[in-house]
């Protein structure tokens, strides 16, 4: 294979701590996807430090059904010395698909989605190197799009020397971690389809809003019409009494313009208080009607600014998380559940998870619905 080497040792130190050696090793030899002639050479280099004569065993197989097709479920065994990987390519009208692995046993294992290029990584200490990684223990997943791989993509496989990786606490490695597992590639929602679902829940939203808002303004206009009614003037047929002033009472019109206070006092009431001998607790809890007026529009405010705090840091957090796992490809920086999420990718930015957050619309809406409610009732 022209320009492509790769090297492994026996035996084979897999553990964190080199305590167990795997006399046996088998790796699959990156196929050239891109080359027109399918025959290929392989040449093969063999040797050992040993002062003594090493026997060993080296036999070539060609990898049954390496390219993995749609709706097609594949399973195989694999151990930390035997890793595994496979080809997918999206040739079968289906933009974005989800990878869902199956296994039986706990065993802790690496899934990676790397390029269809060479050299694959498919050691653990390497599978970080290139693509999308995930620990698996006995259910996984991903979404993958074609945007991301137009080229295809390899599927690799890895099978760690002990369950650290996946489980908390002291594992100790065995000799027996030979793993089985299952898989398949699943066609789910494409971009358009998405894009009709969150369409039609933003309109629902929107018509609440709106039916909202008409039926407040509907009751508005009833109390408005009862206040009018109310308030019309009856007719009285009591007469009016004529106060006549008798006629040897003079008046004096020419009084100075500093007698007269034209101010009005700004605080009527208090001026009511001091002259009552007796107070109530109606007395004393009259404001100004500005007063409260200032008090309500604070309390809209507040309520915006409260809003805005909340949201800031949530928003700061999805962008910055999915920022980390989009730039290091470590799925396990983010806990959910990947075979109920939903891949979402708008311009640069994509969202692993774009339905969690579109669930959250509703707080949205209706937390807008609340200040408008406050503030119609504040007006």
């Amino acid at each position: 294979m022209i320009s492509n080497i790769l090297t492994y040792k026996l035996p084979f130190n897999y553990s964190n701590i080199g305590l167990f050696r795997y006399y046996k090793a088998a790796h699959i030899l990156c196929p050239l996807l891109s080359g027109s002639n399918n025959e290929s050479r392989i040449v093969v280099s063999v040797s050992t430090n040993s002062i003594q004569n090493v026997t060993f065993i080296l036999r070539l197989d060609v990898q049954k059904s390496f390219n993995v097709l749609l709706n097609k479920e594949v399973s195989f065994n694999l151990s930390p010395s035997e890793p595994v990987y496979y080809y997918y390519s999206f040739k079968q009208n289906a933009s974005m698909v989800l990878l869902h692995v199956k296994s039986d046993d706990v065993i802790c294992m690496t899934l990676s989605i790397q390029n269809s290029s060479c050299p694959v990584f498919d050691l653990l200490e390497t599978v970080q190197y290139d693509g999308l990684r995930q620990t698996v223990s006995k259910t996984g997943g991903i979404i993958i799009s074609k945007d991301e791989y137009p080229l295809g993509l390899f599927i690799v496989f890895v099978v760690h020397s002990d369950n650290s990786a996946c489980h908390r606490g002291n594992y100790q490695a065995t000799n027996s971690r030979t793993k089985n597992i299952s898989f398949v590639v699943k066609p789910t929602v494409d971009f358009n389809y998405q894009i009709i679902n969150c369409l039609i829940v933003i309109f629902i939203f929107i018509s609440i809003l709106v039916f909202t808002t008409f039926c407040y303004h509907t009751k508005s206009d009833d109390t408005k019409t009862i206040d009018i009614i109310q308030e019309e003037p009856s007719t009285s047929i009591c007469s009016t009494p004529v106060n006549i002033q008798p006629d040897n009472v003079s008046y004096d019109s020419s009084l100075d313009e500093t007698d007269i206070d034209i101010l009005k006092s700004p605080e009527p009431w208090k001026d009511l208080i001091r002259t009552k001998a007796c107070l109530y607790v109606s007395d004393l809890s009259k404001k100004d009607h500005r007063i409260l007026k200032a008090k309500s529009r604070l309390y809209v405010w507040n309520l915006i600014t409260v809003a805005v705090f909340y949201s800031l840091p949530v928003i700061q957090l999805v962008f910055t998380s999915q920022k980390m796992l989009n730039e290091t490809g470590n799925q396990d920086l983010c806990y959910y559940n990947f075979l109920c999420s939903h891949s979402f990718i708008l311009g640069p930015w994509k969202f692993s998870d774009f339905n969690h957050i579109f669930s959250n619309i509703g707080y949205i809406f209706f937390g807008l619905l609340f200040i408008l409610i406050t503030y119609k009732r504040e007006c």
